[in-house]
This record gives structure tokens, sequence and C-alpha cells, in this order.
């Protein structure tokens, strides 16, 4: 990835405890908290997310904006979802920014 790209997918897959992808297609809230470098000086954004396919695979995605991505470095995201039952924080996903 590179400084100002947009566009960039942020997926997390939900698993339950075997591993298996998780049914999550009940869920009323779907957010991708985007996490800047360390010693940024940025703060970290909250995206809405949208289910990638229906929900029932466990997965589901933002896109960053042209204001993302600003500072090279290594950045970080995690999901966070709600649905009538429950509300659960993925784990942490990493990836590295260069400048152009």
């Amino acid at each position: 990835r590179r400084v100002g790209e947009f566009g960039v997918v942020l997926e997390v897959v939900v698993q339950d405890d075997c591993g298996e992808p998780k049914d999550i297609s009940s869920a009323t809230t779907l957010s991708v908290t985007l996490v800047p470098p360390p010693n940024s000086g940025l703060s970290p954004r909250v995206i809405t997310a949208t289910f990638t396919t229906d929900g029932t695979d466990g997965r589901f995605r933002a896109k960053t904006t042209p204001t993302d991505l600003t500072v090279p470095g290594r950045w970080a995201f995690f999901g966070e979802y709600a649905g009538p039952d429950e509300r659960r924080i993925s784990e942490r996903y990493f990836f590295d920014v260069v400048e152009p």
C-alpha cells in the first residue's frame, strides 16, 4: 500500500472457537477501526462496514478514503460487530504503507 492510496479493502473474518467462519448475518452493526502507526500523531478512525457477502461466511469489510492512509508506517485494523445476542471485536490485522 502507498500513502494516499484509497479504496483499500479492509476485510475482517470472524471465526468461532474452532476456527471456522462464524455466521454473523444477524449483526445489526458492523465497523472497522483503522489504527495509524505509533507516534504518527493521528487518531484511530471508525469506518462503517458492510457484509462482504451475506454474513453467513463471517466476512465484512470497509474501504479506505483519500484522507485515511496519510503517513507511511505499520498500520492496523480490527473489526467489531454487534447483533441481538453478542458483541465481538476481531483480531488485529496489520499492513505496511510506504511513500509513493
